[in-house]
């Protein structure tokens, strides 16, 4: 039995070689015939997700049970999630987004995400980074600026919150630096 995944497409095809003969006929004076060499299995995903297995007499197949399949919406497992920050900033301090969750560093401000200044007038300024986080995880962040020099300053309050989305799926959140 082998089953295989192709890496550019959800497809998976498993295939059964099978030399055991059927049971022999009661009536019949010579062995039966064995059954064909090769048989091929086959996997249908429904819209839902659900998913039928058809497999040949003798056959047999092997599921993981943890695996993820793909319908081509996006990627399983990870949500695209935008961050817009609005935030006062002198030339040369940037803002960076930093979290609980290795996607966001784990807290670590050496490591922290940049978002890139957008637009704005004075000293007011529109951040944002689009990142790929996991897919239906709950999340705790906070922006930081760094100048020049490398100084933190974090921002203020308590930590913010996010829970992503299912898989393929797109998040927008709009803070204000506080």
């Amino acid at each position: 039995m082998a089953i295989t995944r192709s890496p550019s497409a959800a497809a998976i095809s498993a295939s059964s070689s099978s030399t055991k003969k059927p049971p022999p006929s009661p009536a019949a004076s010579t062995p039966a015939s064995p059954p064909a060499a090769t048989a091929t299995s086959s996997l249908a995903t429904s819209p839902s997700g659900n998913v039928t297995l058809t497999a040949p007499a003798f056959g047999a197949a092997a599921i993981h049970a943890g695996a993820l399949a793909s319908t081509g919406g996006g990627t399983p497992g990870t949500v695209s999630v935008t961050f817009n920050e609005a935030a006062d900033t002198n030339l040369g301090t940037n803002i960076y987004v930093v979290g609980s969750i290795p996607a966001l560093a784990t807290w670590d401000p050496a490591s922290a995400l940049p978002l890139t200044w957008l637009n704005g007038t004075g000293t007011r300024g529109n951040w944002r980074a689009t990142l790929t986080l996991p897919a239906a995880t709950a999340v705790e962040y906070k922006y930081i600026k760094k100048d020049g020099s490398g100084a933190v300053t974090w921002e203020s309050g308590a930590n913010r919150t996010l829970t992503t989305g299912s898989g393929g799926t797109t998040q927008t959140v709009n803070d204000s630096w506080k």
